[in-house]
């Protein structure tokens, strides 16, 4: 597990595309659960410093505040979770509030000392958090993706007969996953 200071901001609505956000709060009301956009990071974020073809990830979650995630101590790390669907990577985020499948980001795509952008859409705020891509998160994905991929390699949960039904005890799962990419003009 990797522990780091994870930098925090918060956004106002002229740090954000607009037009972009009206889209994806119009499916967020729509289906009312926890959601993630895969968006490139210049389509979202104004008067922000971007890396040219930077990324980020728009995690949406309705109903709730941001004092439901505490930001303090916010640490990250992977863990496998199992869903209806089966098993998967994901990242914890928010101090292990929050669990975003490795998929939904592309977490293979990163370099060791990038960073992965997280924008979170609180029903209260909207917060932009820098979480550094060290070789340990690197690593923690990795092994977590290859335990997820084999009956062979089972889960802490498997092991120890615990539930596996993470909804009740666990991270709150964002598990509607999608990507939105502008045409240029």
């Amino acid at each position: 597990m990797q522990i780091t200071q994870i930098k925090q901001k918060k956004l106002s609505p002229d740090d954000l595309d607009q037009e972009l956000m009206a889209l994806i709060n119009e499916y967020v009301a729509t289906v009312e659960h926890p959601s993630s956009f895969y968006v490139l990071a210049k389509d979202a974020l104004m008067n922000q410093e971007l890396l040219p073809g930077e990324y980020c990830v728009i995690v949406a979650l309705p109903g709730h505040k941001a004092s439901d995630f505490p930001a303090t101590a916010a640490s990250n790390s992977a863990i496998v979770i199992t869903t209806r669907n089966g098993r998967m990577a994901a990242l914890e985020l928010r101090d292990k509030t929050i669990a975003l499948p490795d998929h939904a980001f592309r977490a293979w795509q990163f370099e060791i000392g990038t960073r992965i952008l997280v924008i979170y859409q609180f029903t209260d705020v909207t917060i932009l958090e820098d979480v550094p891509f060290t070789e340990s998160l690197a690593t923690d994905l990795w092994a977590c993706s290859m335990s997820a991929q084999s009956k062979s390699h089972p889960t802490y949960a498997d092991l120890y007969g615990t539930s596996a039904d993470l909804s009740e005890i666990g991270p709150v799962l964002v598990l509607d996953n999608r990507d939105i990419y502008t045409q240029e003009t």
